[in-house]
């Protein structure tokens, strides 16, 4: 797969920690460059022996693909005209460890390399993790040794805290930016992801145009005069629903300002500034080209805002006065909303439970049409049409056509501008009670299969005039050619109870003066491909043009709107926090990776490490550390602390037997004592009953005694290295716990879970 479109993806927002324009401490050893031993092309054999010797891949892996990538005649002379790939695999079994690597034939440059691990082998974890100094330093040796002819060409790194979306990965993800000039170029580069233990996950290397190709260095703009220019960005207010690969049904939505330019630019969507002409260039309205041995181009065509308003200003008429129980009406209802004719006939019908991803639809109708055998328009392989429907409503879930135009022998007919149009005119047919909660997406891109080729127009939520970003409402594919819509599909639908407060969001122009602190802008070279507005693909990358861009340059950034920190919009992708009051805190490290994480919500740069805590606040904490695939829940000690067991984190601590269901006896608002967090500990990995037969351990401390209620609970944890005591050897089991005290706990049990359950 292709390891570029990863490492866009996984760049993650956080604070620059180091932007100075100076090329790497690293000496190239021209010595050791690669040279081509094979006029031609290197062999098979050549190449596999490279990378064995250039990457560490021991004798529990074996080769069990190599392929040959033939690209002489893509018309991109920067990309190697050929590559090979190559996959090492631990096991037989699919979801098993793999190592894959691209090569260059021509040099042997190692292009890409990926590591995949899963459940059962993810890298080791222990307290003794590298810090972002480390990890740059060993980043750095990696690319003396894969690419030591570029070493002295890369600009310091922008380095950012990174975890894959499973939670079994966490480390630091470094862009070194190539230098031309004393420049940096965005698109140009070395990727290097490293575990917090100093396992390679990802490399990418990418160098495209020779320096002659660029423009001068020196700009026209001053800085002063590009920051003005900047400071008139477009930002939009919106909610953004989070990303939550193994909780498909927990809502987690935020209020966050995010650049009006969706896009996917080397600027992270935010606006470049031409150094020269002082033009404000929006990446969003062309298209990125992303260089690697996988993809060659791709790009999508971005309209540069949201329409104004819902596409309709009330609900407009329901389908049905009353449930759907018959199939001749559901059948009736999907030919009716559809168009279609007595040419087809349905070929299954039934009635059952509806997706459980799509909020308050309990029931549907799910209907199959094929072609009837008389017609002639059958072409080829199994073709049908498609049809869910809400049985309380009539409105649709999912359609699908996969009926083959005819062919044609014209051109595309149907621009944008018209296929917005079909696409309202029939979001307002075919769900009437959404109309007006539903806004058309400024962006689009295209739509394809072996039987059509359309625009895919989105259609997100609104809400209090606040757009749902990209992530809920509809997404409606209209033909190119015929106007006609063959595919619809709901995107995970919000309610409104889960929203957060509009009325506490800060002002645009906090917003903006955000943006400016945190993503100062700096000279840059961008390579800004020409587009094709219809495909949405380029034809070649254009010329490298010097502008001053953000030090965002990958990724999403969006401002929280109401606590003024920026976030990801992504589960298990980290926002580097910076936190003011830990520094040199016995637990730094901890408390650190929890407010990345976004454990710990960070408040004026503060977290307070050593506010006590009541028995509520442990569990909030708790829960989403112990549940590495969710990070919807941020603790704040706050004021008011009285819970009730509505509480999802109480739910969920009380499901799973940390904490008694009746809530006057778990005292939500009373203070936790360390001997209290030992059993709470227990109960969480299940030892209660091993903790019961206290007169069976050693007593660990001089202050207990085996008679105490919790001395069992208190060896336990012990000697599993939870919770220690202190010098003189006491435990303190009624003394009050902080928050630096529990971030520990938290940590060292999630790491004990991961051990036990791999």
């Amino acid at each position: 797969m292709p390891n570029f479109r990863l490492q866009m993806s996984t760049f993650v927002l956080g604070i620059t920690l180091s932007t100075v324009l100076s090329p790497l401490a690293v000496q190239a050893d021209n010595s050791s460059t690669v040279s081509v031993s094979v006029p031609a092309e290197w062999s098979q054999q050549q190449l596999l022996d490279q990378v064995k010797k250039l990457i560490s891949i021991d004798d529990s892996f074996s080769l069990t693909q190599a392929v040959r990538n033939d690209r002489s005649n893509n018309g991109f002379s920067y990309l190697p005209k050929v590559t090979w790939s190559f996959t090492w695999s631990k096991g037989d079994s699919p979801n098993t460890e793999n190592i894959n690597v691209s090569v260059d034939a021509a040099t042997g440059n190692i292009l890409s390399m990926f590591r995949n691990y899963f459940g059962n082998s993810s890298p080791a974890n222990s307290d003794n993790v590298l810090s972002a100094d480390q990890a740059k330093a060993k980043a750095i040796q990696i690319i003396s040794d894969l690419s030591p002819s570029k070493a002295n060409l890369l600009d310091q790194p922008v380095i950012q805290p990174y975890s894959d979306y499973r939670g079994l990965i966490n480390g630091y993800s470094m862009k070194f930016n190539r230098l031309v000039n004393g420049v940096p170029f965005l698109s140009d580069g070395i990727f290097v992801i490293l575990s917090d233990h100093g396992d390679l996950i990802n490399y990418n290397y990418s160098w495209s145009f020779d320096d002659s190709q660029f423009p001068s260095s020196k700009p026209t703009l001053t800085l002063d005069q590009a920051s003005a220019k900047f400071g008139v960005l477009p930002l939009s207010l919106k909610y953004i629903s989070k990303n939550q690969p193994y909780a498909a049904n927990s809502l987690n939505t935020e209020l966050v300002y995010t650049p009006a330019t969706s896009s996917s630019g080397v600027s992270g969507g935010l606006p470049v500034v031409d150094a020269l002409s002082g033009a404000l260039i929006d990446l969003s309205v062309s298209s990125s080209v992303y260089s690697s041995v996988y993809s060659s181009v791709y790009s999508s065509v971005y309209s540069s805002v949201y329409q104004s308003a819902p596409v309709s200003l009330k609900p407009l008429a329901p389908l049905v006065s009353s449930p759907i129980t018959s199939s001749d009406d559901a059948v009736a209802l999907a030919k009716k909303l559809l168009g279609i004719d007595n040419s087809f006939v349905v070929s299954s019908s039934s009635y059952g439970t509806a997706s459980s991803s799509i909020p308050n639809i309990t029931t549907s109708w799910n209907i199959t049409f094929s072609p009837s055998a008389n017609t002639g328009t059958k072409q080829g392989p199994v073709q049908n049409i498609t049809v869910s429907l809400n049985a309380d409503t009539g409105e649709l879930i999912y359609y699908w056509n996969n009926i083959a135009n005819p062919p044609s022998t014209t051109s595309t007919t149907v621009s944008y501008e018209q296929a917005i149009q079909k696409a309202t005119d029939f979001v307002l047919k075919a769900f009437p009670s959404q109309a007006n909660k539903l806004i058309v997406n400024g962006s689009h891109g295209t739509s394809g299969s072996g039987t059509h080729n359309g625009y895919l127009i989105s259609f997100d939520q609104m809400f209090n005039g606040i757009p749902v970003s990209q992530s809920s409402g509809l997404q409606v594919s209209v033909d190119m050619q015929t106007g006609a819509i063959f595919q619809v599909s709901n995107r995970n639908p919000i309610q409104p109870a889960h929203l957060p407060d509009s009325t506490q969001a800060i002002s645009l122009q906090q917003a903006q003066a955000a943006y400016l602190k945190n993503f100062p802008l700096k000279l840059s070279y961008i390579g800004q491909p020409s587009f094709d507005p219809v495909t949405g693909f380029t034809s070649a990358p254009g010329q490298p043009k010097l502008v001053y861009a953000t030090s965002s340059q990958y990724g999403n950034p969006v401002l929280d709107a109401i606590s003024s920190s920026f976030v990801s919009t992504n589960v298990g992708q980290l926002v580097h926090q910076n936190v003011t009051d830990i520094k040199g805190h016995w637990a730094e490290a901890t408390l650190q990776s929890f407010a990345d994480k976004g454990y710990i919500q960070v408040k004026d740069g503060k977290v307070n490490p050593d506010q006590l805590l009541t028995r509520a606040n442990v569990i909030h904490l708790l829960v989403p550390a112990l549940r590495n695939t969710n990070f919807s829940h941020t603790f704040s000690s706050g004021s008011g602390t009285s819970q009730t067991m509505a509480d999802p984190d109480l739910e969920t601590a009380k499901a799973a037997g940390w904490i008694d269901s009746n809530l006057q006896k778990f005292r939500p608002d009373d203070r936790m004592t360390r001997g209290e967090l030992a059993e709470l500990a227990s109960r969480v990995l299940g030892y209660q009953k091993l903790a019961a037969a206290g007169s069976a351990f050693k007593n660990p401390y001089s202050d207990t005694t085996e008679v105490d209620p919790y001395f069992g609970n208190i060896a336990v944890v012990t000697a599993l290295g939870i919770m220690q005591g202190n010098e003189a050897n006491e435990f303190m089991e009624n003394g009050q716990i902080t928050l630096a005290e529990v971030a520990v706990v938290a940590d060292r049990l999630n790491k004990l879970q991961q051990i036990s359950n791999p």
